[in-house]
């Protein structure tokens, strides 16, 4: 086992050494909430040594920090978020601690934003951020550093700590484990690739997830609606990071057609259940669905597509389950058959799954979807299918019905309100009787459909 040091010294003797933040960290986050947050737990220190209370604890202390020693710079696994803060204080004192390195633009935007933040509060007669500050002494201010040269041991102190003010979510552990793999002169290319598409990442990850795990020939168990966030970080770490292959090979596995001497590859290059391994593979593979997530929930061009999605989809009206496994669907249809026939399969997934909202005598449930997917196959129909036709058959040939001795209200009627509206029917009882067929009717002449 490679050799740990664990010293518990103050921030000044810290910020001596030369502090740098890896490319593979997540930014620096923290809102000014969490700022005001932080310097009143200094406020709050300051007043019990004052009133004696805490005449023992003289050292306020910030938690623990892990650094990775490479030659002669230490790199900050955990306790970024604090340091950086703490950088900000020194700077708006007037006597700045040593300089922290950055890569991040979304650090650099941040840092900004909060320096001006408290650059503003300081000048402010009516703000305490100044009577705060002064009082912080960096010499009283304590630690405890945990310093290793075995990257890896640094990163499982990081993955067990997580001690900040904004916990780590799965894709940021994620991010940390997989750049780590990424050779370094790709390594900042890979990082500004993954904070341009941060804003969806995690989401889509919890999708792929779902995908991999509802299988027949796995536990169909998952964090599910109510999974807290460390439930879902145990659940993506363990899949895309501890289950992954430790091989440097960027591998797809596409479905392709060979007819004589030609080969035309028909899926994305990346199946959504294929092996993965560290590093590139796994990133590729997630900005990849990313941007899949991305064209397919997020259309520029306005069509009846765009249309079904901002005015049903996104809407609640008793559907959140059923919209995560809807966008589950219509991801493995992507996945499966590319982005060109994502149209079609969203009006067919459409009718097929959200047919319980109209269907069933009581709320949705996560159950009630997952049930019904399971009991249909239609996530195997989709990936173990050759043709987008054999699927979109299948879609088509579902057959449901309205149950006339069910009071349409409520956010039922509400909800075929808005279907009706999105496709131009009435919105009369009648109506609501033999929808299925209406629907499919305006849904030929809308798309183009068999």
């Amino acid at each position: 086992m490679e050799q740990v040091s664990v010293e518990s010294i103050t921030l000044n003797k810290l910020f001596k050494r030369n502090l740098t933040v890896p490319e593979y960290q997540r930014p620096y986050v923290w809102s000014e909430e969490l700022v005001v947050k932080f310097l009143n737990q200094f406020d709050q220190h300051h007043k019990r040594v004052k009133d004696g209370a805490a005449s023992s604890y003289p050292l306020y202390y910030a938690g623990c920090i892990v650094l990775h020693e490479q030659e002669n710079s230490y790199n900050i696994i955990d306790g970024q978020q604090r340091l950086t803060t703490v950088a900000l204080i020194s700077q708006l004192k007037g006597n700045p601690l040593s300089r922290l390195s950055f890569f991040q633009p979304l650090s650099f935007r941040r840092i900004k934003q909060n320096f001006s933040f408290l650059e503003k509060c300081y000048d402010d007669p009516n703000s305490t951020v100044r009577e705060v500050c002064d009082e912080i002494n960096f010499d009283q201010v304590n630690v405890t550093v945990i310093t290793t040269k075995n990257e890896d041991q640094a990163y499982n102190f990081f993955e067990t700590l997580n001690t900040g003010g904004v916990r780590l979510s799965g894709t940021d552990i994620l991010k940390a484990h997989h750049l780590r793999s990424v050779p370094e002169d790709k390594m900042k290319t890979f990082a500004s690739d993954w904070e341009k598409r941060q804003a969806f990442l995690e989401e889509v990850n919890k999708i792929l997830l779902k995908a991999r795990k509802m299988t027949p020939l796995r536990d169909y168990e998952h964090p599910g609606k109510y999974g807290s966030q460390a439930q879902w970080k145990t659940a993506l770490t363990e899949e895309f990071a501890e289950k992954t292959g430790k091989q440097s090979r960027d591998l797809g596995y596409a479905d392709v057609l060979i007819e004589k001497n030609t080969h035309t590859v028909l899926s994305d290059k990346y199946s959504i259940r294929q092996p993965l391994n560290d590093g590139e593979n796994y990133i590729n593979y997630l900005l990849n669905f990313t941007d899949d997530f991305y064209a397919v929930f997020h259309p520029s061009q306005v069509s009846d597509y765009s249309i079904l999605n901002e005015k049903i989809i996104y809407l609640i009206d008793g559907t959140v389950d059923l919209k995560a496994y809807y966008q589950l669907a219509l991801i493995c249809c992507v996945d499966k058959f590319g982005r060109s026939h994502a149209e079609i399969f969203a009006f067919w997934l459409f009718r097929f799954i959200y047919s319980l909202r109209v269907g069933d005598k009581s709320r949705i449930y996560e159950s009630t979807v997952i049930n019904h997917l399971a009991s249909t196959q239609l996530l195997e129909r989709i990936l173990y299918a050759y043709t987008a036709d054999e699927v979109l058959a299948f879609l088509m040939e579902y057959k449901f019905k309205i149950d006339e001795k069910i009071a349409i209200s409520g956010v039922r009627r509400r909800f075929l309100e808005r279907v009706n509206h999105a496709f131009s029917l009435g919105a009369d009882n009648e109506t609501f009787k033999d929808l299925d067929e209406k629907l499919i009717q305006k849904m030929k002449f809308t798309i183009g459909g068999k």
